[in-house]
């Protein structure tokens, strides 16, 4: 048997019922630079991993569009999927009504008409917290001005 997938969840949107399993899609790179040495040998340094880019298609209710348009201006969000989990920043979206009516949700939601979605998110590094509950910024104003 199958291990089930984690619902997929990012910010307050939940893929739910039987659209719980979006396609997720992650680019992962890695910074390198290539140099010629004195003697023209070629060589290859990485100088690290570059920020993660995911990509989700899925299926939402319109009654989840309020959430699903509220990602774009919520900043830094958390990402749970079966391929990434994470902190990102919503960096697009888009929704398009589809030509469809679930009648299954029809009965649960007044709202069955569906949206095909494209949700793209770049990684970011979680802050550590600090200390007295101050932002980054705070503290590095703070400190400067010591």
């Amino acid at each position: 048997m199958p291990t089930p997938r984690t619902v997929a969840r990012i910010g307050d949107l939940v893929f739910t019922n039987r659209y719980s399993n979006p396609n997720v899609d992650v680019d992962m790179s890695t910074n390198i630079v290539e140099k010629n040495t004195i003697t023209d040998e070629q060589v290859i340094q990485n100088l690290g991993k570059k920020a993660d880019r995911i990509h989700i298609d899925g299926i939402i209710p319109e009654s989840q569009i309020k959430e699903f348009d509220d990602l774009i201006s919520g900043g830094v969000t958390t990402v749970r999927t079966h391929r990434w989990s994470g902190t990102a920043m919503v960096e697009s979206t888009s929704a398009d009504q589809v030509q469809g009516y679930d009648p299954v949700l029809s009965d649960e939601d007044q709202s069955a008409w569906l949206y095909s979605v494209r949700i793209d998110l770049i990684e970011v590094e979680e802050v550590p917290s600090r200390a007295h509950g101050a932002t980054v910024t705070e503290i590095d104003i703070e400190q400067t001005l010591i």
